[in-house]
C-alpha cells in the first residue's frame, strides 16, 4: 500500500475517533443537564411514582429559583455544545482542549445538580450560582490562551506584548473563540449576586432574593442571546457550511 492511501486511512480513523469522542462528550453533558432538571422537579413535585405529580407545598421563592435554573441551563447547554462543535468538529481543537472541555462539562453538571437540590435555600442557591458563573470567565481565558496558530514561526503571539490580542480576536487558527459577552455578563451577574449575599439583610434575601435571582438569570440569558446571536445561530450557506463573518474594522470585544 502506498503512503498516500495509508495516510488517508489513518486520517479517517483519527476523524472517526474524534467524532465518537464528541458524541460521547455531548451525551454526557446532556445526561448531566437532565439530571439537574429532574432533581429540581423532584424537589417541587416529589418523587413518589405511585402518586400523581402535584405541586408540593413549597414557598414561592422555590419556584422563582426553579425558573432561574431553567433560564440558566438553556444558554449554558446551548453555548457549551456550540463551543464543542465549533472547536472540535472542525478539527481545530487539540487533545488538551478536549480535556479542558470535559472538565468544564463535569463541573457544570455537578453545580447545576447542586442548584437543583438547593431550591429550598435561597442563599445556598445563590452561592452555587456564583460558582457556576465564575467558571465561564476562567474557561474563556484558558480557551483563548491555549489556542495557537498553525504557523508558529510567523505567529504574532510569540511576542509578549501581543498576547493581550488573544482576548479580543474572534478567531484564532480558524477556530472561533467563545464570545466575550459570556465573561462580561457573568461578571456583572456575580457582582449583583454578591451584593445580595453580603450586604442585604437576611430577611430581604429570603423574601425577595429568589425573585431578584430570577431577574438576574433572565437578564443574563437575554444579553447572552442578543449579543452572541451570531455565535449561537451562524448563517449557513447552500452547501451546508457556516458562512464566514465579515471582517471587523478593528479588533475588540464581541
Amino acid at each position: 500500500m502506498s503512503e498516500a492511501p495509508k495516510a488517508a486511512e489513518e486520517a479517517g480513523q483519527v476523524a472517526s475517533t474524534g467524532n465518537h469522542l464528541l458524541l460521547a462528550l455531548g451525551a454526557l453533558y446532556s445526561v448531566l443537564m437532565g439530571l439537574a432538571v429532574v432533581t429540581a422537579i423532584q424537589f417541587l413535585f416529589g418523587n413518589n411514582p405511585e402518586v400523581i405529580p402535584t405541586p408540593r407545598k413549597v414557598p414561592a421563592e422555590s419556584y422563582f429559583m426553579f425558573f432561574a435554573l431553567l433560564l440558566t441551563i438553556i444558554p449554558f447547554y446551548h453555548g457549551t455544545l456550540t463551543h464543542i462543535a465549533k472547536t472540535h468538529g472542525t478539527g481545530g481543537g487539540k487533545s488538551f482542549q478536549l480535556l479542558l472541555d470535559l472538565i468544564l462539562v463535569l463541573f457544570q453538571g455537578a453545580i447545576f445538580s447542586a442548584m437543583g437540590f438547593a431550591l429550598g435555600q435561597v442563599q445556598v442557591f445563590i452561592i452555587w450560582f456564583i460558582f457556576l458563573l465564575g467558571l465561564s470567565p476562567i474557561f474563556v481565558v484558558l480557551t483563548r490562551l491555549l489556542a495557537k496558530p498553525k504557523s508558529a514561526a510567523k505567529t504574532p503571539w510569540k511576542k509578549a506584548k501581543d498576547y493581550p490580542r488573544k482576548f479580543f480576536e474572534k478567531k484564532i487558527n480558524d477556530q472561533e473563540m467563545p464570545p466575550n459577552i459570556w465573561t462580561l455578563a457573568n461578571v456583572l451577574a456575580i457582582l449583583f449576586l454578591l451584593l445580595g449575599v453580603c450586604w442585604l439583610p437576611p430577611a430581604f434575601v429570603k423574601e425577595g432574593g429568589a425573585l431578584a435571582v430570577l431577574g438576574i438569570a433572565a437578564a443574563r440569558t437575554l444579553a447572552d442571546y442578543v449579543f452572541a446571536r451570531k455565535y449561537y445561530f451562524p448563517r449557513i450557506n447552500a452547501s451546508g457550511e457556516e458562512s464566514p463573518s465579515a471582517p471587523a474594522a478593528t479588533a475588540g470585544p464581541s
